[in-house]
């Protein structure tokens, strides 16, 4: 999702804009040209990238509240995991290395229960696509307003 806002924001409106705006200003004659050249730009590229409108910015402010939560119950688990690992001997060869792992893998899962990451993640998922889901039909009542949204 991230990666898919950044490259939106960034190859779909910022850098076309930029390019208009470049053969603006090369045509302006006068300041005032520049400011109203400067002005558009800016103002065409805030309402692309949905951060005129409060009802968009909303919604696109709590997905992407949900991602760093996420990041930070993963980061939280997995330096856990990392505790319990660096603890775990594992032998290199034969049935010992099959005794070492189950007792690792065995570790994990306990830390990850106990951490209960499965439950939290199923809530953020499920909180994830509703919020995605109101920005897609809150996207589309914007559309028949307005055809470059």
């Amino acid at each position: 999702f991230l990666q898919n806002i950044e490259y939106y924001m960034m190859f779909e409106v910022l850098e076309p804009n930029w390019h208009l705006l470049q053969q603006r200003l090369k045509a302006a004659n006068k300041v005032d040209e520049l400011v109203l050249h400067h002005n558009s730009f800016l103002d065409t590229c805030l309402k692309e990238c949905m951060l005129r409108d409060p009802v968009l910015l909303k919604l696109l402010a709590k997905l992407l509240t949900i991602c760093v939560i996420f990041a930070d119950q993963t980061r939280i688990v997995m330096k856990e995991v990392a505790s319990v690992l660096e603890g775990t001997k594992i032998e290199c060869l034969g049935g010992r290395r099959i005794e070492g792992l189950r007792a690792a893998r065995a570790s994990v899962s306990s830390v990850v229960d106990e951490l209960r990451y499965n439950m939290n993640v199923t809530k953020l998922a499920a909180k994830f696509d509703g919020e995605l889901r109101q920005l897609l039909s809150e996207l589309g009542k914007q559309a028949h307003k307005e055809w470059n949204l």
